[in-house]
């Protein structure tokens, strides 16, 4: 059971301090206030004005979250990783008590530092369905992230258009409507029974704002969309339910050859 189960008080927005239009700091460079752990036994302290998380050995993944929850949004803040370990960034995620005895699950923006992946920017979905958007999607953004250097991640949520970006470069654009509104989480993956010593996750300046009219304009990136289409009944095609997998085009959806989509990721 996580130390403060989320049971999803919609007091959206509650303790933020500047009004709609504006970006509000998530963190206060001084102490955790706003924030409590959820899941885990990692470590979640303050240094040099970054939160900062290590690891514990046999423990399960762990995770910071925040005490509001959001629905549309702009998220934004710097991560820096030393040494080889997997993160990611919680988002519309919940911990509920009817699932998994308060397993955080939900949305993350991949922090990979392994160089044979770079999954950096991908979306994967914690605890629920895996993966939703690797970055075989999008292969020209692996380059993106830099390995043991400070890393600027955007997430942008409206409806049910979700996208990341990294260092300024669009990187997932999925398609999605499972989740409408939830945590922000900073997440320390488990390591087994490795040793955490030179293992920490760093993050600062996180933000957000609320005041989301509608999403960024299209950066050319490859769509995923995992929502059902909607079919007039004397159109719809034989073999049960479409889904599609591109923006939709004129005379129909086409998409290209999918990648796999397997992989342990979280």
């Amino acid at each position: 059971m996580p130390k403060h189960p989320i049971l999803l008080i919609l007091t959206v927005g509650a303790t933020l301090s500047s009004a709609s239009g504006e970006w509000a700091s998530l963190f206060n460079g001084r102490d955790l206030t706003g924030w409590h752990q959820a899941n885990g036994a990692a470590d979640y302290a303050v240094a040099d004005g970054a939160i900062v998380g290590t690891p514990v050995s046999d423990s399960p993944n762990s995770f910071l979250v925040t005490d509001d929850v959001f629905g549309d949004f702009i998220f934004e803040c710097e991560v820096k990783v030393d040494g080889i370990i997997n993160s990611g960034i919680q988002f519309r995620s919940l911990s509920t008590a009817d699932f998994k005895d308060g397993r955080v699950h939900g949305y993350q923006c991949e922090i990979d530092e392994k160089t044979d992946r770079n999954w950096t920017g991908g979306i994967y979905d914690e605890a629920r369905r895996g993966w939703l958007y690797r970055l075989e999607l999008n292969p020209s953004a692996k380059s993106a992230y830099r390995p043991g250097d400070w890393n600027h991640l955007r997430i942008e949520c409206v409806g049910s258009s979700l996208r990341t970006w990294v260092n300024g470069i669009a990187t997932a654009h999925l398609i999605d409507d499972a989740t409408a509104r939830g945590v922000i989480g900073l997440q320390v993956h488990s390591i087994g029974s490795r040793s955490p010593e030179g293992k920490r996750i760093h993050w600062r300046n996180l933000r957000i704002r609320t005041d989301v009219a509608g999403p960024t304009p299209p950066e050319g990136v490859f769509v995923r969309n995992t929502v059902p289409i909607s079919w007039h009944p004397r159109s719809r095609p034989s073999g049960g339910v479409c889904f599609s997998t591109d923006p939709p085009r004129q005379g129909g959806v086409v998409p290209p050859p999918r990648p796999s989509l397997t992989g342990v990721g979280g």
